[in-house]
């Protein structure tokens, strides 16, 4: 009798785990019953804590859902044109990528290990006669600096949240850094507060792996900031490997680099040429390019936290309580840290300051949703040194240059 008792409730869980998989997979990639039963895409498998992946910590015998079969012809993923955002494959009308190109795990087009491997959805895309002309006309024939190609799409780029809402994003660059992150998320948590923190590969490599799946967990917003944070705007500036290298670099980490969709670029400097290449390509991976209005100046040598706190207020002097704000602040070690400066604690200062006003802390992929156009921007902007980029064609920053 005991054994026939095991052997339904065996077979009923084996029911209820295979309906906990039955819906079409979702954007944010959670998976099972909490999450209206959606399945995982091709290759992947639904963790016990209700997330797709295809790490052992997903694929295992606890699994809510086993791994989703790999689709049976890899051409027929891929026959479709590719699509402007980088996705590909099943999910996105089986759109396939730029030569060269293969379709990740997670559904994006890139030229990465995360994205060529054996999970990948699709090898790396050859030309089909169909479409030939098109494909070489985009590889070969790159735009002028001051003339877009007909196949580029529209800018996506961000200063704010935009005028008349009460929101703002709390930002973090060139980390993650051990002994420098840790007190930043510890405030966060704090106050419950959810902030985006751009991901300099070099400034921290292997060591900053735990704390980049430390900001998944406690749900932040990871984002890219280039390999080794060089002056774009400089000619010897290898745009491919800044941007590709720190891709792989979060994939070896053991997280989705298909997470990674917005980009800060170093000192806020671009060319239009690059401008163009990291956000309008067609066909490429692109990405939103994220700026500021606020900057609180606390990597700058013999910047207090005080200073920092009054600078906020300055440039909030500018936009206008009641607009929207994002905030440039650090957590590498080198800089001067913003959480513990013999004069105070500026991080706790800047929330209390603007919950005194009335906002809302979000993330900068809710703030730039909230936004009615590609280019998203409102009262301020980043400072206008030489070669700034500005979502606002006539920007004129937060404060000028000195």
């Amino acid at each position: 009798m005991g054994a026939r008792v095991g052997l339904l409730l065996i077979v009923v869980l084996g029911i209820a785990v295979a309906q906990e998989c039955t819906e079409p997979p979702r954007d944010d990639r959670r998976c099972g019953a909490a999450f209206g039963n959606a399945r995982c895409r091709p290759g992947q498998c639904c963790s016990r804590n209700g997330r797709c992946g295809s790490s052992s910590s997903h694929c295992n015998p606890r699994s809510r859902c086993a791994r989703e079969p790999a689709v049976v012809s890899e051409a027929a993923v891929c026959s479709a044109p590719p699509l402007t955002s980088g996705r590909c494959g099943p999910d996105f009308g089986n759109a396939g990528c730029s030569d060269g190109e293969c379709c990740s795990p997670s559904a994006w087009c890139g030229t990465t290990p995360a994205h060529c491997n054996s999970r990948s959805l699709c090898p790396a895309a050859t030309t089909t006669p169909a479409v030939q002309p098109q494909r070489q006309q985009h590889q070969h024939q790159r735009p002028s600096r001051r003339q877009a190609s007909s196949s580029d799409g529209p800018i996506r780029a961000m200063s704010s949240c935009g005028n008349s809402r009460r929101m703002v994003a709390l930002t973090f660059d060139d980390g993650p850094t051990p002994g420098a992150t840790e007190p930043i998320l510890e405030v966060l948590a704090d106050h419950n507060i959810k902030a985006t923190f751009y991901l300099t590969e070099d400034n921290t490599g292997p060591a900053g792996c735990p704390l980049i799946r430390r900001l998944l967990r406690e749900g932040h917003m990871i984002a890219h900031h280039s390999k080794s944070h060089p002056q774009f705007n400089l000619p010897s500036t290898n745009l491919r490997r800044e941007m590709e290298s720190p891709v792989a670099w979060i994939a070896a980490c053991g997280v989705d680099p298909g997470l990674v969709t917005h980009f800060r670029p170093p000192y806020g400097q671009l060319r239009d040429d690059q401008v163009q290449e990291i956000s309008g390509r067609m066909g490429r991976r692109r990405f939103v390019i994220d700026l500021w209005n606020v900057e609180t100046m606390d990597s700058d040598d013999g910047n207090t936290n005080q200073e920092s706190i009054e600078n906020v207020k300055r440039a909030m002097g500018t936009i206008g309580v009641g607009n929207s704000a994002v905030v440039l602040m650090h957590d590498y070690a080198e800089g001067p840290r913003i959480v513990d400066a013999p004069d105070g604690n500026a991080l706790v200062q800047i929330i209390e300051y603007f919950r005194s006003l009335r906002y809302r802390f979000v993330r900068m992929d809710e703030c730039y949703a909230q936004c009615d156009a590609p280019r998203c921007f409102g009262n301020g902007g980043p400072t206008h040194w030489a070669s700034v980029f500005d979502p606002d064609p006539n920007g004129v920053g937060t404060f000028p240059a000195e």
